[in-house]
């Protein structure tokens, strides 16, 4: 899969890329809860994820009572990621 990237710093010569952390959200949620329910309600990823190749960090999405984690990685700096969950 490949998420879109965003640009939030508009003073530096070489600005980091960023993941589309909404984008992101609703794909660890997805991955857990199924394609009917990719809502970002009670999950939680990093706020900005820079896309570089190898990055890798967790999301956490709520299931009930319980927190589930998905490790994502990214695979190349356009934002290709793998998402990991082992329910």
């Amino acid at each position: 899969m490949t998420i879109k990237m965003v640009n939030t710093d508009t003073e530096a010569t070489y600005p980091p890329r960023l993941l589309d952390q909404e984008a992101v959200e609703r794909q660890a949620a997805a991955d857990v809860r199924g394609m009917k329910d990719m809502s970002r309600d009670g999950v939680s990823c990093p706020a900005a994820m820079e896309a570089k190749k190898g990055n890798t960090f967790d999301c956490t999405v709520q299931v009930g009572p319980n927190p589930e984690t998905v490790t994502v990685k990214v695979l190349d700096d356009q934002g290709k990621l793998s998402m990991n969950y082992t329910p």
